[in-house]
C-alpha cells in the first residue's frame, strides 16, 4: 500500500501526520505513519488503485 498512495491520500495523511509529536525514533515514526494512513478513507485508496491500473494498462 505504501507505494500506491495518490495525491489526495498523500496530502490527507501528511496533514494528519503533522499533528503527531516529532520524534527521531523509527518505531514512533512507523506507528505515527500507520495511524495517519488508517484515517484515510479506504474508498480513496481503492479509487486510486483502479485509476493506476487503468493508466498502467494504457501505457504498458
Amino acid at each position: 500500500m505504501g507505494k500506491r498512495k495518490n495525491w489526495v491520500q498523500n496530502h490527507v495523511s501528511n496533514w494528519i501526520y503533522r499533528f503527531y509529536p516529532e520524534s527521531s525514533r523509527e518505531e514512533d515514526l512507523h506507528r505515527n505513519t500507520l495511524e495517519a494512513l488508517e484515517q484515510v478513507p479506504l474508498i480513496t485508496i481503492r479509487r486510486f488503485v483502479v485509476r493506476t491500473y487503468r493508466f498502467m494498462d494504457t501505457y504498458a
